[in-house]
């Protein structure tokens, strides 16, 4: 998921998710999110995190975006392939 909360409380009292053992969760889980943003710590994270540095001229609350997210992921990791991306949605 992306900036998803956490799951390790939450799962055992979801119908769709309580028959899912930690252990399933831990191989099928993968969270990707800022570390100023509040949603994901609703809940202890399980499975394979990424976090990702937000920077701290945004509040906590404009860290939870997808695009800010992705902006992030690309300046850190690059784009080697050379994606074409409207840089306006990265200022």
């Amino acid at each position: 998921s992306v900036s998803g909360p956490g799951i390790t409380y939450a799962h055992s009292k979801i119908e769709e998710t309580k028959h899912f053992t930690m252990e399933m969760i831990n191989k099928r889980v993968f969270n990707i999110f800022h570390d100023r943003d509040l949603v994901p710590w609703f809940d202890k994270q399980e499975g394979l995190t990424q976090i990702v540095s937000c920077p701290k001229k945004f509040n906590r609350f404009k860290c939870h975006t997808a695009t800010r997210l992705f902006c992030n992921v690309v300046k850190i990791c690059g784009n080697p392939r050379n994606f074409t991306i409207n840089p306006a949605i990265c200022e």
